[in-house]
């Protein structure tokens, strides 16, 4: 029988392989295992956030909304480091753009 510690490590391993795979410039990979540790763990706010910026890397505008959407519904602190990543990028300005639609009061 699968323990809750058993479950959580299966997770961190796929979301851990995504990882690597974008470290290596493998974004296809990287996609199909985080939809991987979504289908196995639809609660994992963590990968829908990485494959969200995947998803955005490649131009998969629609996706990436469709990701972060679904990240904020679950973890509704991640906002910060949603705009976090594009932050790094320098790319603040258009993440604001792309997910005004989650705030669109500006709060």
């Amino acid at each position: 029988m699968e323990t809750p510690k058993d479950n959580k490590e299966e997770r961190d391993v796929l979301v851990e392989q995504a990882r690597d795979a974008i470290q290596r410039g493998d974004r296809v990979m990287a996609i199909a295992l985080l939809t991987q540790a979504i289908v196995n763990h639809p609660d994992n706010a963590e990968a829908y956030q990485l494959r969200g910026r995947v998803r955005y890397e490649t131009g998969d505008i629609r996706g990436a909304k469709e990701d972060a959407e679904k990240m904020l519904q679950l973890d509704p602190q991640r906002l910060n480091t949603l705009t976090g990543d594009f932050q790094a990028e320098g790319t603040e300005k258009k993440a604001r753009k792309h997910t005004s639609f989650l705030n669109p009061h500006g709060i």
